[in-house]
């Protein structure tokens, strides 16, 4: 493929992706959110894209060769490919077919393109939404004193500011690493302040302490072995929610992390798990007795990225997720990139407290599976800042 051939179908991708994360963004405006009218455009509106985006993926896939060496990896994909679309059918929920439709076409584009269309969709809703709300018709709900600025939850709002932060913080990588910690120290006390969203303030801030560590470990060899978080976060949260009533352990850690361990354990019980997902809503407005903390709520959801996986999109589809997350740190890893490596550990912790993070947009990592990015020579920061070679792998 030639160089004004790769441009442009980077330019169509970039064109494609855009308007998905933006109607995805704007679905989390409380005057958008569970409105039938806009579900509906939205879903007129992204017809004409997901068929660019299939002739994008024909097209570069007649550009391929194929041999010996790489008909297996044309296989499995068709496999995956065939699982996810049966989850999709059975239970209505497109994220990871989608995904996997979005990494198909985005090989070979510059991850950092990439992650300047997610910000740019994702600062566009947000520009959209503070409009709407300082103009009185985007209100959204409250909570300890905080308002939404638009969106349906002060936590949707501090997450997507999170995700721009982190975002631009991917795009940016090659800045010095005192610089990248002071703005996530900054950016995390700004989401806290203004939207009282501690899991997305801690992330962001933990951020700042996480790189220098995934660096010093990074030059060593010696941290390959995080590439298995996301497994292990699914693991756990699914087994802390099957043993929790048997454990005092799982029942103080429920504690600490605010009765998010039993959500997941009453979903779990209420709705069973399937092979393939189930088309079920995990919002419920029926009163509840929790009785490992003796309280009654008038209503539950699933406050876990994880357990929605495991119970509408399914095991098996979860755990191919899971397993092209891997893959997908096993790149950034193998390229030294620790900025993006660290940005994927605090995904995989964000996705643990709170929903939202099943797309791609959110999970954006996943991109590193097929696109390009920038090999590193990690070298001493306060004295060269970061000096950057860049080598494109895949």
């Amino acid at each position: 493929m030639g160089k004004s051939q790769a441009l442009s179908t980077e330019k169509i991708f970039c064109g494609i992706l855009f308007p998905l994360v933006l109607l995805t963004g704007l679905g989390n405006l409380a005057i958008f959110s569970n409105n039938t009218s806009f579900t509906f455009l939205q879903n007129v509106l992204q017809i004409p894209v997901y068929v660019l985006l299939v002739f994008l993926i024909i097209f570069k896939l007649l550009r391929q060769r194929i041999t010996n060496k790489n008909i297996g990896i044309y296989f499995l994909a068709f496999l995956i490919g065939i699982i996810l679309l049966w989850g999709y059918i059975q239970s209505r929920k497109a994220s990871f077919f989608r995904a996997f439709l979005l990494i198909l076409a985005a090989k070979g584009v510059d991850i950092k393109k990439i992650l300047q269309v997610c910000r740019r969709a994702y600062v566009t809703s947000v520009v959209v939404g503070v409009t709407l709300f300082f103009l009185g018709i985007s209100v959204g709900s409250q909570r300890r004193n905080f308002v939404s600025w638009g969106f349906v939850h002060p936590n949707v709002t501090g997450q997507i500011i999170l995700l721009i932060v982190l975002l631009w913080i991917g795009e940016h990588s090659e800045l010095p690493l005192k610089k990248i910690s002071l703005i996530s120290i900054i950016f995390g006390g700004g989401i806290y302040c203004f939207t009282g969203s501690r899991t997305a303030a801690s992330s962001l801030i933990s951020l700042a302490i996480l790189l220098p560590l995934i660096k010093f470990f990074m030059k060593k060899g010696s941290c390959e072995w995080l590439c298995l978080v996301h497994p292990v976060f699914l693991l756990f949260t699914y087994i802390s929610a099957a043993a929790l009533t048997a454990s005092k352990f799982l029942q103080f850690l429920d504690t600490i992390f605010v009765n998010r361990i039993f959500l997941n354990y009453y979903a779990l019980s209420k709705f069973g798990i399937n092979k393939f997902g189930q088309n079920v809503n995990l919002e419920t407005t029926e009163t509840v007795y929790n009785a490992i903390h003796n309280v009654w709520w008038s209503g539950t959801t699933v406050d876990s990225t994880y357990m929605t996986a495991i119970l509408t999109l399914g095991i098996i589809p979860s755990i191919i997720w899971s397993a092209a997350y891997v893959y997908s740190m096993a790149t950034i890893y193998k390229s030294k990139n620790y900025i993006l490596f660290g940005i994927a550990i605090i995904l995989c912790f964000e996705a643990f407290s709170e929903t939202g993070m099943i797309d791609i947009y959110s999970s954006f990592i996943l991109f590193c599976i097929t696109a390009k990015i920038d090999e590193y020579n990690i070298v001493d920061t306060d004295q060269n800042h970061q000096k950057l070679h860049y080598n494109y792998t895949h």
